[in-house]
């Protein structure tokens, strides 16, 4: 009987507990909202960046596997890292580990070599980026910074590229 008169007390633990159910539903809503795009989001950011990358001695055979307007993707996440805005190719060089002396001086020299089948190819890829608050580009999750590695793809062409110009627009 003692039981069944006693009144409910309001303490600070059910406050905080209300509070913390409000802020979850709040939270989650806001969320779901945003990514449903009832909710934009800040695109003040974004930017339109180009940046190159160097697929280095790769054979002839590959030469035509890339055209202007081509989409590449990240080849480990399959997301879309922009289109191909321009190709350069030249033969690679190789450079000799030996230094070699001229005759009666002594002034050495290293001999390079051009490969005949094999092409450092440059391509300039257009995206858009985030650019967040220390001034680094982000296409999707990919880092643009120059030495970052790419895992490059680009139709059944796959490569572990490294990023060797960028600007933005």
């Amino acid at each position: 009987m003692e039981h069944a008169n006693k009144k409910f007390r309001f303490n600070i633990i059910d406050a905080f507990v209300i509070l913390l159910i409000v802020a979850l539903i709040l939270g989650t809503a806001y969320f779901i909202l945003m990514e449903t795009g009832f909710i934009p989001q800040d695109q003040a950011n974004e930017r339109t960046i180009t940046y190159t990358v160097r697929l280095s001695e790769t054979e002839e055979q590959y030469l035509g596997s890339f055209a202007v307007g081509s989409e590449v993707f990240n080849s480990s996440t399959f997301d879309s890292l922009g289109s191909i805005y321009a190709i350069e190719h030249q033969k690679t060089r190789a450079i000799s580990p030996f230094a070699e002396a001229a005759d009666g001086t002594e002034q050495y020299s290293v001999r390079q070599a051009e490969y005949d089948d094999k092409y450092d190819i440059y391509i300039t890829v257009q995206a858009k980026a985030t650019i967040d608050e220390n001034g680094i580009a982000y296409v999707g999750s990919q880092r643009i910074t120059i030495g970052s590695c790419v895992y490059f793809k680009c139709g059944n062409f796959a490569a572990t590229t490294y990023i060797t110009d960028f600007s933005v627009a």
